[in-house]
């Protein structure tokens, strides 16, 4: 698994420009991930206030499975899914474009893949002195 850490201009919308800033690899294992901790290799540093996206790149998953949990109580429209540039290819970190809110229509597998929803992915940030 990969988790990456963005910098963003729009809390509402990836498309608007996401630069890769962190990438860390690691290896988890189960079929859901109720609580896992994942320490970036190397400590990222954000203001008050910049956007940032959390993602998890996690290979070989088919498309019946849903790793994480789906907040379906919380105000939605800000989180995201994607497949990559087409289902089988090799996932390039850097082409965000397709990156679709959970619920909407995907540009490669099309509506109904992912339910409206925010992911339950946390991050836990750390103040320095």
């Amino acid at each position: 698994m990969t988790a990456v850490i963005y910098q963003g201009v729009d809390i509402s919308d990836p498309s608007a420009g996401l630069t890769r800033i962190q990438t860390t690899d690691t290896t988890i294992s189960g079929l859901r991930f109720d609580v896992v901790t994942i320490t970036l290799d190397t400590p990222v540093d954000l203001n008050v206030g910049d956007v940032f996206y959390a993602a998890l790149l996690i290979p070989g998953v088919t498309g019946d499975l849903f790793p994480f949990f789906n907040d379906t109580v919380s105000a939605q429209g800000h989180s995201f899914f994607d497949v990559g540039p087409k289902q089988g290819a090799p996932y390039d970190l850097d082409m965000t474009a397709n990156a679709t809110v959970n619920g909407g229509t995907h540009p490669v597998v099309g509506p109904g893949v992912q339910s409206p929803g925010n992911t339950a992915l946390r991050v836990n940030a750390t103040a320095t002195p």
